[in-house]
């Protein structure tokens, strides 16, 4: 049956054969076959190109082996000895490694936005645990523009992994915060219309692929993971808007965790309901095991007396760059003038939202989350919206957040290297490159067409401007 087969803990398997029945033999069988592996392609990025998501998938098929996931339209397996995670392309952000199974989240969350959108015109949606990103990236495909996202992830160190991503995948209306469920569950009483709590479990789905995870399981772990996500839907009701739906997922098999977990929860509060359920097992498709639920709330739990209140949804985003008070004029000026020498017109059109700061750094946003990241104190950010850049003596420098979120036609100045080319490769590892010599401030340099960062040119040198802490040898 193979090594990981005996590391299985027998009061596992008598768990998995009660649970499974007839099927047993087959799920056990699974434990023979190599895990799954995909990625999934940017729906964002394809809309700022101007292509589609075909486009990509036919330019990536053959060096990764591509081949469709059944339940994610921009999802693929692809080959592991292709190693994609280590291509320019996955650094300019035109795809995110996920796990097949766990895309199955995102989809649902997707859905139901867009109903939601065509409603209403606009969503507020939160991601509860979010990092390392995977849900969050495809849910910002669905409200970039036409509604907020805050992604929180309790844990501080894969907070910064979360808003290393979303940077990367070049998002800009998402809020990324570190907050345990029940402090936010304080700051936004019923204000969320969709709430994603992909909860910390105990993993079972993931024993293919992480023996740690096999020696951490226990009885008791599942017990603890019980009472710790009965806690997090808890704190979700309580941000839930009626007529709002929470999408509860898990990478484990334990039913306490799964079924029973979403039925009890929605038999203790009035007014909730199980639209969907989905269970993926190994033995079933070519994918890990995962669960998602999508409830509803249909009306009645009025959590405060604004919960049923819409803000004025036309003021949310700002036809051109609004001010807030906070920032001063010097940093003002110095932000115009960067702006106006580094982007062309239709750049410069691109950009539209509040600016606002954070110390000596300038975001911009959509007004609702800037608002909340300059207003709400007590909310731990790690990001808000798209970071612009820093006031340096008497200079502005863009981020590489900026670099990532615009394309090469948006910039006055380009350095284009082909995304399988050495010198790209020494970009990313934070070497200079050469340049023409008549070029002068900072330059877009892209991979194969793809903005990858900032260099600014200096007689023929083009420093790198690739940030120090995601420096690497691809």
């Amino acid at each position: 049956m193979g090594d990981i087969y005996g590391l299985l803990k027998k009061e596992y398997l008598d768990n998995m054969r009660e649970l499974l029945g007839d099927e047993y033999e087959a799920f056990i069988s699974s434990y023979k076959e190599q895990p799954a592996h995909g990625l999934r392609i940017s729906r964002l990025k394809c809309d700022r190109y101007g292509m589609e998501v075909s486009d990509v998938y036919e330019a990536l098929r053959e060096p990764f082996g591509l081949t469709g996931v059944d339940w994610c339209d921009t999802g693929f397996y692809y080959e592991p000895q292709s190693r994609p995670g280590k291509h320019a392309l996955h650094e300019v952000g035109l795809y995110y490694i996920q796990e097949p199974s766990a895309m199955i989240t995102g989809e649902l969350a997707a859905d139901i936005i867009g109903e939601l959108i065509d409603k209403k015109g606009y969503v507020r949606v939160l991601d509860l645990c979010a990092a390392p990103g995977g849900k969050t990236t495809r849910i910002a495909e669905a409200t970039e523009g036409r509604g907020i996202l805050i992604s929180n992830e309790p844990v501080p160190s894969r907070a910064k992994i979360l808003s290393s991503n979303v940077e990367r995948m070049g998002i800009s209306d998402c809020l990324v915060c570190s907050q345990m469920p029940d402090e936010l569950a304080g700051m936004f009483p019923g204000f969320f219309d969709v709430i994603v709590t992909d909860v910390p479990c105990s993993g079972e789905g993931m024993f293919r692929k992480d023996t740690e995870a096999i020696e951490q399981w226990s009885q008791d772990n599942v017990r603890n993971c019980v009472v710790r996500d009965r806690d997090i839907l808890e704190a979700a009701h309580v941000m839930l808007r009626p007529g709002g739906y929470i999408i509860y997922s898990t990478c484990t098999f334990e039913r306490a965790e799964n079924e029973d977990m979403t039925e009890g929860f929605v038999s203790e509060h009035q007014g909730y309901r199980i639209e969907k359920m989905h269970r993926l097992m190994p033995h079933k498709c070519r994918g890990e095991g995962h669960f998602a639920a999508v409830l509803s709330l249909t009306g009645g739990d009025m959590h405060d007396e604004g919960a049923g209140r819409d803000r004025d949804r036309g003021r949310n985003r700002a036809e051109k760059l609004d001010y807030d008070k906070g920032v001063g004029k010097e940093a003002r000026d110095h932000l115009t003038a960067l702006l106006k020498e580094t982007l062309t017109d239709k750049g410069l059109d691109a950009l539209k939202g509040k600016v606002f700061a954070y110390g000596s750094n300038l975001y911009l946003a959509a007004c609702e989350i800037a608002d909340i990241a300059v207003n709400k104190r007590r909310l731990k950010v790690e990001r808000a919206g798209l970071h612009l850049g820093e006031v340096k003596k008497g200079r502005f420098e863009p981020s590489h957040a900026l670099a990532l979120y615009l394309t090469p036609d948006m910039c006055v100045r380009t350095v284009d290297v082909k995304a399988d080319d050495e010198q790209i490769r020494r970009y990313i590892a934070g070497e200079s490159l050469t340049c023409d010599a008549a070029l002068g401030g900072y330059a877009l340099v892209t991979a194969g067409g793809y903005s990858a960062g900032w260099g600014k040119a200096v007689k023929g040198v083009l420093k790198n401007h690739y940030p120090k802490g995601l420096r690497r040898m691809i």
